[in-house]
């Protein structure tokens, strides 16, 4: 961070509803993580001392022998595992439109996430992983930064980062995959995390250049007229 440096943040276009977005979460999975608020939960985060109105179930017998008073375990609050932002870096060019187009709609979608309050857990761009664990103005900043400095990555492949989206997905409910090169190595990894239980959900900035068989959720972005594009979600 030098000082005086400018720093141009992705254009935002503003979504009203992301029909594709609602559908992600999985009501019937049974994934969830732990958050650092207290609430309904099996992970122990505290005890207290007990209060009129407090339930007797939640007594911690063997603390409150040991201190002669009453005490309340607490529990981390345990939520919907929630989804993945992955937004794939992996091409040759050092600058094209589609990847610029893929900035531009992974930071839209985050303020959409942001604004119906179901913020991914993570966010995954080309090999760089954030982990999210709260919904703030200054997270939301952050990401946006994270984004506008985001460069290309000519030197390696997109197969390097499997292990990684694999793993990412395994511990949530789905993946966003959001890519300006949809060619048949895309399409095989997405088909690989698939086979894997994965729920995924491409999003490509221009043509569809694989032969793959057409996999459900799989949406074309012109990145020409991603305004308009993305009013269809």
């Amino acid at each position: 961070e030098n000082p005086g440096q400018i720093i141009v943040l992705p254009e935002i276009f503003q979504m009203d509803k992301v029909d594709l977005i609602d559908g992600s979460r999985d009501s019937t999975s049974e994934k969830t993580r732990e958050t650092e608020e207290t609430g309904r939960g099996y992970e122990l985060k505290s005890l207290r001392e007990y209060v009129p109105g407090d339930s007797p179930r939640f007594i911690h017998w063997k603390s409150s022998a040991k201190t002669g008073k009453l005490k309340i375990r607490e529990h981390h609050r345990e939520v919907d595992a929630g989804t993945v932002l992955f937004l794939d870096n992996f091409i040759s060019e050092s600058y094209s439109d589609n990847f610029e187009g893929a900035v531009t709609l992974t930071a839209s979608l985050l303020e959409y996430f942001s604004a119906i309050d179901m913020m991914p857990n993570m966010v995954v761009a080309g090999e760089r992983i954030y982990e999210i664990d709260a919904n703030t103005q200054e997270i939301f900043q952050d990401l946006m930064v994270i984004l506008a400095l985001v460069e290309t990555e000519r030197k390696k492949k997109l197969s390097e980062i499997f292990p990684i989206l694999s793993k990412a997905g395994s511990q949530s409910g789905s993946i966003f995959f959001i890519t300006p090169c949809y060619n048949d190595e895309r399409h095989e990894i997405l088909m690989k995390l698939r086979s894997t239980g994965i729920k995924v959900f491409p999003l490509y900035l221009g043509k569809r250049d694989t032969s793959g068989e057409f996999i459900e959720n799989e949406t074309g972005i012109d990145p020409k007229n991603i305004e308009v594009e993305l009013a269809k979600l």
